[in-house]
């Protein structure tokens, strides 16, 4: 959890963490880009930045500028001009000198040893120069702004990317409340400041207390189905503090990380200290892509809805995310997961079951944003003896539901190897501080009463 003073710039406190962390470790080496694809690529290109950007605050905060850190580039850097996913590429901060960033003067500044990058090999070949033409596949910095290009582009899926969208606040055409957005996915700039992508075929809600991403921003397709937006990066909230919100699984109350499994890459926790097994998950590959990219995701408002009420014979129904609806429950895990998927898919959104980094992190937003007590005894939740219809409870940041009126499923994996799904969150008729919100509960994949799921939504 972190909470820092709204300002430009890097923080005292981000820079001596910054200094910390690098003087007592090294980065480590990294594997050869030009032998993976895909996805893979993506990650060691966000890699690259995310160690040049924290060595170059460290250099920043120890009195060097950034044109002691190596070359003019003087090479074409027309590309800068264009757009990144109707995005523009060049920071408005930027002025018009930029720097090839030479990872050996880099190194004796900061006193660590950053090793190979996994692009930018021009980026070793710079020593002595005073200006760079050279190619394109070099880092460069600017001296303004101190935002990082990769001046040859990463091409993934057919999109190009030269930066990555958190190393500044972009400048784009936004969109208003109730307008739908067509073509591409827009942003939506509250009155505060923070983004949100918005996907193609949604709207931002007509209401305000429902357009602020710290108050939970609320976005409705055609057909009236509302999710709300989480972000996985700095946000602003009504007392024009800057929060920073991670994408991550997490920890709450008595739960405790017992160890990272070394084969899934993934850290096993335990509901309570005490138990006898564990949980697990590996981050989704297009989870990860998703939001490296567009900085947060959306979980539904409510819980996954049906038109009918549904009995323990009931067959599949058409699934919505409304309020005053009848829960999607008797569902086993295959058929939520099997739905959650079929909800949306086209190539600006597509639809997943929660995964344990959604459930955490959205519990980690409410958190950030001043309702910690509800993660771990949920008394705005249902947990009265009867089910109520979708919505019937206390939003907290406009979703509902997250503890009470019915368990969810979600992907996270348990150890035991006959309950091996997990459920997610309290349900009606148990007691709010044994199964609030942070619950994890191991069961196999059974149709119940007390049990639902909920959608997460994708951006492309």
């Amino acid at each position: 959890m972190q909470k820092l003073k709204s300002e430009k710039g890097i923080t005292l406190i981000a820079l001596a963490i910054t200094i910390v962390v690098l003087s007592l470790i090294s980065v480590p080496v990294l594997i050869n880009a030009s032998k993976v694809s895909g996805i893979k690529r993506y990650s060691l290109f966000k890699s690259d930045i995310d160690t040049l950007r924290e060595a170059i605050d460290v250099a920043y905060a120890n009195d060097y500028n950034i044109a002691s850190i190596g070359p003019k580039y003087t090479g074409d850097l027309s590309v800068l001009n264009g757009t990144q996913n109707g995005v523009k590429i060049k920071n408005d901060n930027d002025n018009n000198n930029y720097y090839v960033i030479d990872v050996t003067k880099l190194n004796e500044k900061v006193s660590t040893t950053m090793q190979e990058l996994n692009f930018g090999s021009e980026n070793n070949a710079v020593a002595g120069k005073t200006t760079y033409t050279g190619g394109t596949d070099v880092y460069i910095v600017n001296e303004k702004s101190k935002t990082i290009y990769y001046v040859q582009g990463l091409t993934y899926k057919g999109k190009t990317y030269y930066r990555l969208s958190e190393n500044f606040t972009e400048i784009t055409e936004t969109i208003k409340p109730g307008e739908y957005v067509t073509e591409f996915n827009k942003a939506f700039i509250d009155k505060y400041g923070s983004k949100a992508m918005i996907p193609v075929g949604y709207a931002v809600s007509t209401v305000e207390s429902e357009q602020i991403v710290a108050d939970g921003l609320v976005i409705k397709d055609k057909s009236g189905n509302e999710f709300v937006w989480i972000p996985t990066t700095k946000f602003v909230d009504k007392n024009y503090n800057t929060v920073l919100c991670g994408y991550k699984r997490a920890t709450f109350g008595n739960q405790k990380v017992v160890a990272d499994d070394q084969e899934t890459e993934s850290r096993k926790i335990k509901n309570k200290e005490i138990d006898q097994y564990y949980f697990i998950e590996v981050m989704p590959s297009q989870e990860r892509l998703s939001v490296m990219e567009n900085m947060g995701f959306y979980i539904g408002r409510y819980e996954t809805a049906s038109e009918t009420a549904r009995t323990q014979a009931s067959k599949d129904t058409v699934t919505a995310i409304k309020k005053g609806m009848n829960v999607y429950n008797w569902t086993n895990f295959e058929t939520s997961k099997r739905l959650a998927e079929e909800f949306v898919n086209n190539e600006y959104v597509s639809s997943k079951i929660c995964s344990s980094y959604v459930w955490d992190t959205t519990l980690e937003f409410l958190n950030l944003t001043g309702n910690s007590s509800y993660l771990t005894d949920s008394t705005q939740g249902n947990y009265s003896s009867y089910l109520n219809k979708t919505g019937a409870t206390t939003a907290v940041q406009n979703i509902y539901d997250l503890g009470g009126n019915v368990g969810e499923w979600t992907s996270e994996i348990c150890s035991d190897s006959e309950k091996q799904h997990t459920v997610r969150g309290g349900k009606f008729g148990e007691n709010s501080n044994l199964q609030p919100a942070i619950n994890r509960q191991y069961s196999d994949s059974i149709k119940a009463e007390n049990i639902g799921f909920r959608i997460a939504l994708f951006l492309k």
